[in-house]
């Protein structure tokens, strides 16, 4: 195994740790420590998140193919997605977590077809099922 695959491996484990002990009691968070929060509001959030990945990821997707330097949109977008957990820290109202979940779409969105790319182009060849499977 390459050494990219290896820190991009490295990369996705400590993301999606962290957001994985977030996620489950980001409804409650919201539900009982923010300004307005309600188990809808938590869905919006949610919503939220997941259509601004979608609107920013396939148009994303096709400029970040003809980039030369993969590697910067890649860091951008996770640094976008580690700031998320730090704003957790300082709101207050309903507005804010609908910002931090706007930030956290548009943060996957950069992220994810960056990370696929750069690990597509980086399996050894005869290895690609063993490499997707880790």
């Amino acid at each position: 195994m390459n050494r990219t695959i290896k820190l991009l491996m490295l990369s996705d484990i400590f993301v999606l740790t962290g957001f994985g002990l977030i996620q489950p009691i980001l409804a409650i968070f919201i539900n009982e420590g923010v300004v307005g929060g309600t188990i809808l509001t938590a869905g919006v959030a949610s919503t939220l998140f997941l259509v601004t990945k979608s609107l920013v990821q396939l148009p994303f997707s096709r400029y970040v193919d003809e980039s030369e330097n993969k590697t910067r949109w890649l860091i951008l977008g996770t640094a976008l997605i580690a700031a998320v957990p730090v704003m957790y820290i300082f709101i207050d109202n309903i507005y804010q977590v609908y910002l931090a979940e706007t930030l956290y779409g548009i943060g996957s969105g950069l992220a994810y077809p960056t990370w696929v790319g750069l690990w597509s182009m980086n399996l050894n060849p005869g290895k690609e099922s063993f490499e997707w499977s880790v």
